[in-house]
């Protein structure tokens, strides 16, 4: 896939990844 190994991502960017999801989600 598109996005980086989870283990990898820095917890910010984790966030980040799920609050624009979220938002597009919704």
């Amino acid at each position: 896939g598109m996005l980086p190994d989870p283990k990898n991502t820095p917890i910010i960017v984790s966030w980040a990844i799920a609050q624009v999801v979220t938002t597009g989600a919704g």
